[in-house]
């Protein structure tokens, strides 16, 4: 699906109509398609902007992490008991 930047208005409660410009993807009522919502800052003038080094960096951790082995995570909090314990320094806690 390609992606199109639209200003949109809200019409009645909670339908939003799109400029005439947005006929170009071939959108058909009740199709469903994904949004994202952004308010135009009223005193300013400009819209609010996602804070795109966090996504970035999301972004680089998924990829990073595809591919990895999971775990269950059931020997997490023993793990974590002897790492506090002092095992990650070579003291043995036994």
């Amino acid at each position: 699906m390609p992606i199109a930047h639209y200003k949109a208005r809200v019409k009645d409660e909670r339908l939003l109509e799109l400029p005439e410009e947005a006929g170009s993807l071939g959108l058909r009522p009740g199709e469903e398609v994904p949004i994202i919502l952004s308010r135009v800052d009223a005193e300013t003038g400009g819209e609010s902007t996602p804070n795109e080094a966090a996504l970035t960096a999301m972004r680089e951790i998924a990829e990073r992490q595809r591919g990895a082995r999971q775990t269950d995570g059931t020997g997490s909090l023993k793990l974590l008991h002897e790492v506090r314990a002092g095992a990650m320094y070579g003291y043995d806690p036994a």
